[in-house]
C-alpha cells in the first residue's frame, strides 16, 4: 500500500511538472537555469568553505580555490540573469551545432564515391547545421519547443506511474 501511495503522488508530481513544462515552458527554462545557479553557488560555498577550512597549501590549494570562486561566479550570474544566461549558453550550442555539421559536411566530401558513411555523413552533417542555424536564430523559441517535448515526456511517465500505482493497490 506504502509502494502504491508513494507511485502515485510521484505521479502527480511528474504530471504537474509536465504541465508546467507544455503550458509555461519559458518560465521552466528560466527555473531550471536558476537551480543550475543555485548548484554552482553551493558547490563553490563548499570548495571554499573546505579549503579555507584545510589552511594547507598544497599543489591543489590555487586550483581548487579558481574552481570555488568560478562556481561562485557562474552561479552569481545565472541566477541574476536566467533568461539572458539561457539565450547566450544556447546561441553557443547553436553555433557549436553549425560548426559540427559544416565539419561532418567536409567529412562527407573527403569520401570516395560510393562510400557506405558518404551518404550517411551528409544527411547527418545537414540536420546537424540546420539545427544550429535554428537554435542561432531563436535561442528561446528551440529551447521552450524543447522543454515541450521534455513536458510531454513527463505526462506519460507520470500517467503510466499513476497507473502503476493504482494498479499495485488492486
Amino acid at each position: 500500500m506504502q509502494l502504491s501511495n508513494g507511485l502515485i503522488w510521484r505521479g502527480i508530481f511528474l504530471v504537474l511538472m509536465g504541465l508546467l513544462c507544455l503550458f509555461n515552458p519559458e518560465l521552466s527554462v528560466a527555473t531550471l537555469v536558476t537551480i543550475l545557479g543555485i548548484m554552482a553557488l553551493i558547490v563553490g560555498g563548499f570548495i571554499l568553505l573546505t579549503e579555507y577550512r584545510r589552511k594547507q597549501l598544497t599543489d591543489t590549494y590555487s586550483y581548487r580555490i579558481m574552481e570555488g570562486v568560478f562556481n561562485v561566479i557562474v552561479g552569481l550570474i545565472l541566477v541574476a540573469n536566467p533568461v539572458g544566461t539561457a539565450a547566450v549558453l544556447l546561441t553557443l550550442l547553436g553555433i557549436l551545432l553549425l560548426l559540427m555539421g559544416i565539419l561532418q559536411l567536409y567529412g562527407s566530401a573527403q569520401q570516395p564515391k560510393g562510400h557506405p558513411a558518404k551518404t550517411l555523413m551528409l544527411a547527418g552533417g545537414l540536420l546537424t547545421a540546420i539545427l544550429g542555424v535554428l537554435i542561432i536564430s531563436d535561442p528561446f523559441g528551440s529551447a521552450a519547443a524543447l522543454i515541450i517535448l521534455i513536458g510531454i515526456g513527463l505526462l506519460i511517465s507520470g500517467g503510466v506511474t499513476i497507473w502503476l500505482g493504482l494498479r499495485l493497490r488492486e
